[in-house]
């Protein structure tokens, strides 16, 4: 494992991923004010346990694809480098976007929102 990218995976996911989550999480369940976000509170709450229960587990897939396509682009694109500590994670890497999944990927690892291996 590199270093480099195991550092930057460990920030990724807590900071980008484990944070979406969390605030998607807190929009639903009305524990944010502002009037948007109440007004999804409440759609939300006026669902079928079953239907708030599908979204929860939608919420987690969605930002991984998020994550996943960004990870792609730097693949996709090698006008644009991430840079980690001064250097590219991309050359570091064969496939960032791949980072992500497996047993010992940067979501299994470093997560502690909920994750469900497809």
């Amino acid at each position: 494992m590199n270093t480099y990218l195991q550092n930057f995976g460990k920030i990724f996911i807590k900071d980008v991923r484990d944070r979406t989550i969390t605030d998607i999480d807190m929009i639903t369940g009305g524990k944010y004010l502002s009037k948007p976000d109440l007004e999804i509170a409440k759609k939300f709450s006026s669902l079928d346990v079953e239907s708030q229960g599908f979204i929860k587990s939608l919420i987690p897939d969605i930002v991984d694809n998020c994550l996943h396509n960004f990870l792609n682009m730097f693949e996709e694109h090698e006008e644009i480098n991430l840079l980690f500590e001064g250097k590219d994670l991309n050359k570091l890497s064969d496939g960032l976007s791949g980072e992500l999944y497996t047993e010992d990927g940067w979501i299994q690892s470093y997560t502690c929102e909920r994750y469900f291996e497809k």
